[in-house]
């Protein structure tokens, strides 16, 4: 069999897994607000697989949060509970993810406003490990799991970046869609994949979950067994919710397979060399994420369709698109928003800065973010941001006299102490540059 070496970092399996509990009983949903509505998705950039929706919050704000379909409870960063005045409480359960498991400290969230369509008291884990802070340069408040969507059928519009959301029977459910499990956390469905062996075609019947925050196909343990013939064999990092952001990239290296597949069934259409998948959990003793989880259909299967999900029908379909194609950029919208709402205002520069380095408008950047340094000079994470702007427009002299007012520590906080040693080094200055790297690893010696 050959042996590859796999360098892709697989971002797979991002919401949060609670923990198998005993069944009970489902009480009739109490809707309240609009019975469908439909809303943007909000992407990094055109085309990514990750999803995003903003919501309206209890505190007037609203937050933006990515459609995980992969997860049994909704989760928020640390920041929104402090905003919504929430206090977590150790539920005495833990969280599992790809990267580990983490204890659910729970919350409960009054309300959340989809554009009217309320959703009210939703159980949220505040502040796991692993959770997406940044979808690009755009700040992430959580994820929006099962427990959100449950009561309702959701439809992914990929094409037109597009979201509906809507109480039974306002969402037309396919003809062609198949059966779908869903068992108060996860959904899974009907899936055949094929590969091809050395020997010929291989045909797979198998079980998934629909991830939508999945980037592409996974396997786990024996649901990949018979596609031995088709894999290759190597080494990559496996990354997901419980993984501790202090631990170094080589702490989540795990033996994998990479099966190359020709054609997937599933959700009544047939997805044409969707690339490959990744299969964890095949060895004897191996175990990688959750003891449940069986595998997972992510943005690869995903991605070039209307996906509709009938929670309380039980039925899954891909479609073709029913709107006209669009590539909204994330950063765009959000900054016509920020302009929309605050106008010029010099405070919020920092935040338009971010969205226009996104942009590739750098000197838009540079001008808003000096405006709004101007009245924040100690803001070190607007300094480190201005240096990346000199290095984003190759004024390396420039990059350099700011990193060079910043302390080591500081570096380190905001992630730029590598590529400061790194100019160090490639500018033939090794001394200066082992100078600093001691002196960074001494005022943060926890950082990996």
């Amino acid at each position: 069999m050959q042996t590859t070496s796999l360098l892709t970092l697989l971002l797979t399996g991002c919401g949060p897994r609670r923990a198998p509990s005993p069944l009970v009983q489902i009480e009739t949903p109490a809707y309240r607000g609009d019975e469908h509505v439909q809303l943007d998705l909000i992407r990094a950039y055109p085309g990514a697989d990750k999803i995003y929706v903003e919501a309206g919050l209890p505190d007037g704000s609203t937050g933006l949060f990515l459609v995980d379909t992969g997860a049994g409870v909704s989760a928020i960063d640390q920041d929104l509970a402090d905003r919504l005045g929430l206090v977590a409480e150790d539920s005495g359960g833990t969280i599992q993810g790809l990267g580990g498991a983490a204890a659910w400290h729970r919350a409960t969230v009054p309300w959340l406003s989809l554009d009217g369509l309320f959703v009210d008291q939703i159980d949220v884990a505040v502040g796991i490990p692993g959770m997406p802070e940044y979808t690009g340069f755009i700040e992430v408040d959580g994820i929006l799991g099962n427990n959100v969507w449950g009561d309702y059928i959701l439809a992914v519009d990929y094409p037109a970046d597009l979201l509906e959301v809507g109480r039974p029977g306002t969402i037309e459910v396919p003809a062609t869609a198949a059966r779908m499990s869903f068992d108060g956390s996860h959904v899974h469905t009907g899936v055949v994949l094929e590969a091809l062996g050395p020997d010929g075609p291989l045909r797979q019947d198998i079980l998934l979950e629909i991830d939508t925050g999945a980037r592409q196909v996974l396997l786990s343990g024996a649901t990949g067994y018979g596609l031995e013939a088709a894999s290759t064999e190597g080494e990559e990092p496996i990354f997901g919710l419980g993984a501790s952001d202090k631990m170094p990239v080589s702490a989540f290296y795990q033996r994998t397979r990479h099966v190359p597949l020709k054609a997937v069934d599933l959700g009544g259409q047939r997805v044409e060399d969707p690339g490959f998948a990744t299969w964890i959990n095949y060895e004897a003793g191996a175990r990688v994420g959750p003891s449940d989880l069986l595998g997972l259909a992510g943005f690869a299967l995903l991605g070039e369709h209307r996906v509709v999900f009938d929670y309380v029908g039980g039925h899954f379909a891909l479609t073709e698109s029913h709107h006209e194609a669009r590539e909204l950029d994330g950063h765009q919208r959000m900054l016509d928003q920020d302009l929309r709402v605050h106008g010029e205002a010099a405070e919020r520069g920092m935040i338009r800065a971010r969205y226009k380095v996104a942009l590739e408008d750098l000197p838009g950047a540079m001008s808003d973010l000096e405006a709004y340094m101007a009245s924040a000079p100690d803001d070190i994470e607007a300094q480190v941001l201005a240096a990346r702007i000199h290095r984003y427009q190759g004024d390396l002299s420039g990059y350099a006299e700011r990193v060079s007012a910043l302390e080591p520590g500081h570096l380190v906080d905001e992630g730029e102490i590598v590529a400061t040693v790194n100019g160090l080094l490639l500018a033939g200055s090794p001394a200066r540059a082992l100078e600093l790297a001691t002196a960074a690893v001494a005022a943060r010696p926890e950082e990996s």
